[in-house]
């Protein structure tokens, strides 16, 4: 079942590409763009397939309903050409890493070849670098070895490459679901909350943040541990501990921003109450992510400080408000639920 069919012809008219298509929960899903022969622009904030002078930013987003466009007004001016290998453009930010490159690396289970080989224009987060290393790609790929090179900025000719389109969330969900057994795995566990036993998280916005601040998180953590709830800093520990612990979770709390990413390794569908900033209530990152999962989200809006309302802004989150929430208020006019 393909949705907007036409906006992706302008990609196949010649025969040179052809997609990579999954079935996800009983849908059919673009993973990738096998490109026969063709170019990727590489640059500094983007990579994008070029195929007969068409690109897009929002490639096949999932169900190919990315629309193409006519980018280019002159052809590239290669500086290079890359064969056989599986591009992921990587990110820094570990929400768009996991979200948006990490459910790509499942491409490398169904190629064949005796060596593969992953390009990246951003590489990898640092806290997860290792871990895919050494974990992920080799249970991906049953051992084969894996060269990871990162490509420079530049116009480069393609053949046989695959890239990676933009995921949907169930994807990312799977990814997540398969990496969570890795883990466990591991551990020598089959369900960690079961064999562990659950857990209350309150999630901090600390290490590495500096935007979106919950300048009373003190005063708001005091608020949940006194119910309860253990307070995390997800990056200040190792993946495969931050994955433990959001599988064993029965409920999570936190501050809006990467470290809430790993809502995706949850197991037994907590409930979650995420606070944000009031500039980010209407954006549709989380939700997406906990209907994916299939979590209730309930989003809790504090009062950005003096000054213009931007995305960036600090906030405060009146501990009135979460006495309202607890009590069963879900009509008030800072809140989002989704369910």
């Amino acid at each position: 079942m393909i949705n907007d069919i036409d906006n992706i012809e302008p990609f196949l008219e010649d025969g040179s590409c052809k997609l990579v298509i999954a079935d996800i929960a009983g849908a059919k899903k673009a993973l990738g763009l096998t490109m026969g022969r063709g170019h990727i622009v590489v640059r500094e904030q983007w990579s994008l397939p070029v195929v007969n002078g068409y690109t897009s930013s929002l490639l096949f987003v999932d169900s190919l309903a990315g629309k193409c466009g006519r980018v280019l007004g002159a052809p590239v001016a290669e500086s290079g050409e890359l064969r056989s290998a599986l591009f992921i453009p990587g990110a820094r930010n570990y929400y768009h890493f996991l979200v948006a490159n990490f459910p790509s690396l499942l491409m490398l289970a169904g190629r064949g070849e005796e060596k593969l080989t992953v390009l990246t224009q951003h590489g990898f987060p640092q806290s997860l670098d290792t871990f895919i290393r050494e974990t992920v790609i080799p249970c991906l790929t049953g051992g084969r070895p894996v060269e990871i090179a990162q490509v420079p900025h530049g116009d480069y000719a393609v053949r046989d490459v695959v890239f990676r389109m933009v995921p949907p969330p169930s994807l990312a969900a799977l990814m997540a679901h398969r990496v969570r057994k890795m883990v466990w795995a591991k551990a020598g566990l089959k369900d960690a909350q079961a064999e562990l036993g659950g857990l209350k998280l309150f999630v901090l916005r600390q290490s590495g943040a500096s935007e979106r601040m919950l300048l009373n998180q003190d005063e708001v953590r005091a608020w949940f541990e006194a119910r309860g709830y253990t307070a995390v800093d997800p990056g200040a520990l190792p993946i495969e501990e931050q994955i433990l612990l959001f599988s064993r979770a029965t409920h999570i709390a936190g501050v809006e921003g990467a470290g809430l990413a790993n809502l995706l390794f949850t197991a037994g569908r907590p409930d979650v109450t995420l606070l944000a900033s009031p500039a980010v209530m209407h954006e549709t990152f989380f939700p997406g992510l906990a209907k994916a999962v299939g979590l209730r989200l309930d989003m809790i809006a504090g009062i950005a400080e003096a000054g213009p309302p931007t995305r960036a802004a600090h906030f405060t989150l009146p501990l009135s408000r979460l006495d309202a929430h607890a009590g069963g208020d879900i009509t008030a006019d800072w809140l989002r639920r989704y369910s």
